[in-house]
């Protein structure tokens, strides 16, 4: 990794987002460097400014989980988001579980849709759609008849976002229908390192 880390910080001085991303992964993990969350992140931030997706997911990854910066949730969002639109399908995932730990259930539910779509066989979409389904129904159990004919296609889009949006507002505490369904979002865990 040593001689790795060398060509990336070559190509990560003239301003190569790739590079930039790669060499963050490098100090984040402490391969061929020596292992530095905070220059991980600085490293992150320089890739991301340049739109680069990996980036953003691993600097949203780090603003989540508070590795080498204070914690920071809402732009963690933000990070995601970005990421999301240009396809990133972990970014997609992950802007759900935030979503749905804030009570969004339609939005969770759209990323974790989308996530489904661009990582087809993968688990952790599918378990974290139904952690949101089972959390729309605890909070409304009149909800559930919706979301199978939209799942089915049969329910407009409008509709649905009124009846989630109705049900995330009257749900009890998140932290207790997490409890009781037994089920965790899971948070995909890839770091985005391409050669």
């Amino acid at each position: 990794y040593e001689a790795a880390a060398e060509w990336y910080r070559k190509a990560a001085d003239q301003g190569l987002a790739n590079a930039q991303s790669n060499l963050g992964v490098l100090y984040e993990h402490g391969r061929g460097v020596p292992k530095n969350e905070s220059t991980a992140v600085e490293w992150y931030h320089k890739a991301a400014r340049l739109g680069y997706a990996g980036a953003q997911f691993n600097l949203g990854w780090m603003y989540n989980q508070g590795e080498g910066v204070v914690r920071d949730v809402d732009r963690a969002i933000e990070l995601f988001e970005h990421a999301a639109q240009q396809g990133d399908a972990e970014a997609h995932n992950n802007l759900g579980v935030l979503y749905l730990n804030a009570g969004r259930l339609y939005e969770a539910a759209s990323e974790f849709e989308w996530a489904r779509k661009l990582m087809p066989g993968h688990p952790d979409p599918r378990l974290n759609l139904s952690c949101c389904q089972e959390r729309a129904r605890a909070s409304n159990p009149r909800l559930q008849p919706a979301l199978s004919l939209a799942r089915a296609g049969r329910l407009r889009r409008k509709r649905v976002q009124r009846h989630l949006h109705y049900s995330s507002r009257g749900g009890d505490d998140d932290g207790r229908q997490r409890r009781e369904h037994g089920r965790l979002p899971r948070l995909a865990r890839a770091r985005k390192q391409h050669r």
